[in-house]
């Protein structure tokens, strides 16, 4: 479990620093804020899970560690996938396309060497 404490302190420095610069940011600091929320919502369900399973391992109780890891563990797929959908989509919010610079073509049509 010590293991996701890293993770969950470089997720939270970036939700700080993400909603920090929001004005600079625009609408991408939004998608990037809220996901970064969720996978460290994520990371905490799976504290959750770790420490439940703990506990009915302890009680015996197979049917309840069953029901509790499926639901914890969809819970958990739904949440991290959405955001990460939503910080990678934060990439590419607010941009718009490069459009080359067009060079007129000279007219050498009539042109004589």
């Amino acid at each position: 479990m010590a293991e996701v404490l890293p993770e969950l302190l470089v997720l939270l420095v970036g939700l700080a620093l993400v909603l920090s610069r929001r004005r600079r940011l625009g609408s991408a600091a939004w998608l990037a804020g809220i996901g970064s929320a969720l996978l460290s919502l994520g990371l905490v369900n799976y504290l959750a899970w770790a420490l439940t399973m703990f506990q009915l391992f302890e009680d015996g109780d197979s049917v309840a560690i069953v029901r509790r890891m499926g639901l914890l563990a969809n819970v958990g797929w739904v949440v991290n996938s959405t955001g990460m959908l939503l910080v990678v989509l934060s990439v590419f919010a607010g941009r718009s396309p490069r459009v080359a610079a067009v060079e007129p073509v000279a007219d050498t049509a009539g042109a004589t060497s």
